[in-house]
Order: structure tokens, then C-alpha cells, then sequence
């Protein structure tokens, strides 16, 4: 069997205690590093396309170009969020696709969805304001840097990327794909740990860092709390949009 076929697969816990350790982690963290590589292959072919259209256009054209670099930045990522779905679609059928024993088997009634909404709002919230108060967000140049990007573009294209399309693709990948696949071969508490782990990671810096694994365990204990893929979804997009707009509100206020 191919390689690819093999990963992109979905196997059984039984299946997959045969699997050697490499096979294992290539099977888990293989649909992240497809995220990362498109992203970054995107990220290369039109910033180089950017360059070459405009680098002999007047001076003047550069600098409005300059006055839009992150909403240039912002659409560069998102269309690399757009391949990034394409090319694990099949991945994410199989698992959020199977119908078995460990797949969703509720439905969400509307009580359900007012809890994960409060439970999104008080938590991302309240971290925020946590962080804030421990002054340790101003001692993070990084997370600064980030931020400034993400809020130097208009908010309603903002909401759209970093509120709407960017959760669903973490979701799908970290929670839909990753921590199905771990589950199915570490016990279910460690399996919660790694994905809230790798979750964090993937922010690449202190403070969403540690915001992510604390956001991902919610995220994840919720996920098998409600049985629901729509769960995580519900949480992570209420949550982006609620710190997205009231950050954006708070940074442009007089």
C-alpha cells in the first residue's frame, strides 16, 4: 500500500497497535505538516508573484501597496488556509466522515449551543483579561507583532478570516483529524494533553501559545463532553469572534 494512501486512511485502534512508533506520529501529525507546507508554499509563489508585478512600478504605488501590506498578508493566509482544506479533504472525510463506534452520535439542541457559547465567551475572555492583568502580553514582542498584523486590516475581512475560516480549519485539523487519530492510539486523557499541546505549539509564540493549550483543552473536553464535531467548531469561531471584535473595538477607541 502507498504511503499516502496509508496516512490518509482511517485505521482502527486494534489496526493501528501493530504500527510502529515512527508510522504512528507520521499518521497523527502528517495532515499538520501538509497545513504548514501549503501554507508556506502559498505564502512563497505569490509573494513572489507581488514582488515581480510590482518592483518596477513608481514610487508611489509602492507605498500604497505598503499602507495594505497586512491586508496582503491576511490574503495570502487565507488562501493558503483554502488549500490547505483542499489537499486533506479526503483526510478529514474519513475521520469526521466514519460512522462507528467513536463517532458523533448527538445532535445539538439550542440549550447546548447557549452553553458552548458561554463557555467560549467566559474562557477566551477571561484569559484575555487574565493575561492583561499579569502585564505578560506587553512583554511578548512577538505576540505583539502578530497582533498587529491581525488587527491592521478591516475588521469585517478580519472576522471573516481569523473569526470564521481559520477555526474551522484548526478545527478540522487539530481536533477533527489529529485528536481522533490520537485517541485511537494513546488513552484518552494523554490523547487531550498532546492535541492541546500541539494546538499551543502551532501558535508559535508565549502568549497565544499558552492562550492555545489552555483554549485547547476546553476545546477538546467539550469535544467528547457534547460528542459532537460541532462542538469544538462552536467554541473555537464564537470565541476568535468575540476576542477579534472586542480587541478591534478597544485598539481603535479614542
Amino acid at each position: 500500500m502507498k504511503f499516502l494512501t496509508k496516512i490518509n486512511s482511517r485505521w482502527t485502534r486494534e489496526e493501528l497497535s501493530s504500527w510502529s512508533s515512527l508510522l504512528k506520529t507520521a499518521y497523527v501529525l502528517f495532515p499538520l505538516v501538509i497545513y504548514y507546507v501549503a501554507g508556506d508554499v502559498i505564502d512563497f509563489v505569490l509573494w513572489s508573484i507581488f514582488s515581480y508585478v510590482f518592483k518596477d512600478i513608481p514610487l508611489a504605488a509602492q507605498e500604497l501597496m505598503g499602507t495594505y501590506l497586512y491586508s496582503i498578508e491576511a490574503f495570502i493566509y487565507g488562501i493558503g488556509l483554502i488549500v490547505s482544506l483542499a489537499l486533506i479533504r479526503k483526510t478529514a472525510y474519513s475521520e469526521l466522515g466514519y460512522i462507528g463506534e467513536d463517532a458523533d452520535k448527538e445532535k445539538l439542541n439550542f440549550p447546548k449551543v447557549l452553553i458552548l457559547i458561554a463557555i467560549a465567551l467566559v474562557s477566551s475572555f477571561g484569559l484575555n483579561f487574565l493575561f492583561s492583568a499579569l502585564g505578560i502580553k506587553e512583554a511578548s514582542q512577538s505576540f505583539h507583532n502578530v497582533t498587529t498584523a491581525q488587527y491592521g486590516i478591516d475588521f469585517v475581512f478580519g472576522i471573516f478570516l481569523f473569526g470564521i475560516l481559520s477555526p474551522i480549519a484548526e478545527e478540522i485539523i487539530f481536533r477533527g483529524i489529529m485528536y481522533n487519530r490520537l485517541k485511537r492510539i494513546f488513552p484518552i486523557w494523554l490523547s487531550m494533553g498532546l492535541s492541546a499541546l500541539l494546538f499551543g505549539v502551532f501558535h508559535w509564540n508565549l502568549i497565544q501559545g499558552l492562550y492555545g493549550f489552555i483554549m485547547g483543552l476546553i476545546i477538546v473536553v467539550c469535544y467528547e463532553k457534547f460528542k459532537s464535531f460541532y462542538a469544538p467548531l462552536i467554541i473555537h469561531v464564537v470565541a476568535n469572534v468575540g476576542v477579534y471584535t472586542l480587541t478591534y473595538i478597544l485598539r481603535i477607541k479614542p
